[in-house]
């Protein structure tokens, strides 16, 4: 056989073999913060991995979960180690993120002890049985007024989730947090008879889509994530996902 009918044939031959096209895989960082994100039996699961599987169902890529703190998480997107994650706009992240979309917003609040009403700001230094407040650490810029008002004597917490029972159990007074944060865990404690709640109203935080400028992640892809984000918060359901870890109320 000469080597010109040979290479015919050897041509042929591959045109005729299906090719097998691995699908990317993007890394989602999912922290660890319950409801929003947790273990359970060595899965990884919460609100923002379902969120994130609804939101990047149409794009036909494969996700896996990233589960690390949130200081870390936000490292790795920085460096490109993991791809998207959803969680609070920064606007000092913006040479290192893409902001994709807008998903909803986290109300922040101050609740307390059931004997303490904090109906102004002025009743932070002013009621008498207000004396340690709590922020967990790294949430100053959650209320920063608050936080940087050297009449108060501030406590600072490991994590959110630890707020509500150290008010019951006396540690402190009062505690900032977000608001679905703080009722899935006065919900799961029974503890809304102790406490004052939603209490006083600060702010809202805007949760944001975000996907890492070191991301492999296409183009068009970001296009569909847009487009998907946008159809699933006008249709409720990122809402929805939320609503089965939180109740609606207490």
């Amino acid at each position: 056989m000469s080597n010109k009918i040979y290479s015919v044939i050897l041509l042929l031959f591959i045109a005729s073999t299906p090719i097998t096209v691995r699908a990317q895989t993007i890394k989602i960082g999912i922290f660890n913060f319950e409801p929003w994100g947790m273990k359970s039996r060595n899965a990884i699961t919460g609100i923002v991995w379902q969120q994130s599987l609804a939101l990047f169902k149409e794009t036909k890529l494969t996700l896996s979960a990233n589960y690390s703190s949130y200081p870390r998480m936000i490292h790795q997107l920085k460096t490109g180690k993991v791809d998207c994650s959803l969680f609070i706009k920064n606007d000092e992240n913006a040479d290192k993120l893409n902001f994709i979309s807008h998903l909803y917003d986290l109300k922040v609040s101050v609740i307390s002890r059931k004997d303490i009403q904090i109906k102004q700001y002025s009743d932070f230094y002013t009621n008498p049985k207000l004396d340690v407040i709590g922020f967990a650490s790294g949430t100053g810029f959650m209320f920063p007024r608050l936080f940087n008002d050297l009449r108060l004597n501030l406590h600072i917490a490991p994590n959110q989730q630890q707020g509500p029972m150290m008010i019951v159990r006396e540690r402190i007074d009062a505690f900032v947090g977000i608001t679905k944060t703080m009722q899935y865990e006065i919900h799961r404690g029974k503890l809304a008879d102790k406490l004052n709640f939603p209490g006083y109203p600060v702010t809202q935080l805007p949760v944001w889509l975000q996907c890492s400028k070191k991301s492999a992640i296409s183009d068009n892809d970001l296009l569909i994530l847009k487009t998907s984000a946008e159809k699933l918060k006008l249709d409720g359901t990122l809402d929805a996902i939320i609503g089965q870890w939180i109740p609606a109320s207490l």
